[in-house]
């Protein structure tokens, strides 16, 4: 060996060197199991519900929000609808392949709500739907109430403030810095990178 090594992906390049995961194994899951991490895991998967993320965000940011809608019954979901919470302003959305949208937009013009339908999330998929919205000014939890509709007709709300059904919250900060003091640290960056 010339102490040369090669690899057939480019992300080895210069190192030659790969790392690869260890399998998880049958001791791996006594392990985990002894523990109570195979318990934690499934209350996981078996609470999970419609979600918005990022769940935190800054007030006035205009940010892009990621909707995930599992499946929690044997038959698909067919049909999604978010209505949005005032002050937070909704101006477009990411492709879903699929699904058609229908937006629905307030006496101002603003999109107030949205479904996506014609599509079809199977019992062991995820749906990903996705948004941009400016946030609104006031710091405080903001809730996107959620609405699955199932292949058999039946509907479940996601609208309540916690269990049973608890709608996706967004808990709206202030911002790390504020805009002048931000505008000021860029202006000195700038600065420094020019010399």
């Amino acid at each position: 060996m010339t102490g040369v090594q090669t690899c057939a992906l480019p992300i080895c390049e210069g190192t030659g060197i790969v790392h690869q995961a260890p399998a998880y194994g049958e001791d791996d899951q006594i392990t985990t199991a002894a523990a109570g991490i195979g318990v934690l895991i499934g209350a996981q998967v078996a609470g999970a519900h419609v979600t918005v993320v990022p769940n935190q965000s800054p007030i006035n940011a205009y940010e892009l929000y990621t909707v995930r809608v599992p499946t929690e019954k044997p038959i698909p979901t067919v049909k999604v609808r978010l209505d949005f919470p005032s002050g937070v302003d909704v101006s477009r959305f990411a492709p879903a392949p699929g699904w058609t949208r229908t937006v629905e937009k307030d006496a101002a013009g603003h999109i107030a709500a949205v479904t996506w339908a014609g599509g079809s999330i199977a019992s062991d998929e995820i749906g990903i739907f996705a948004f941009q919205a400016r946030n609104g000014a006031d710091v405080g939890k903001v809730s996107v109430k959620a609405t699955q509709t199932y292949s058999d007709g039946s509907v479940v709300e996601w609208a309540n403030p916690a269990e049973p059904n608890p709608a996706p919250v967004v808990t709206l900060t202030k911002p790390m810095m504020n805009p002048t003091d931000l505008h000021d640290a860029a202006m000195r960056s700038e600065e420094h990178t020019s010399e």
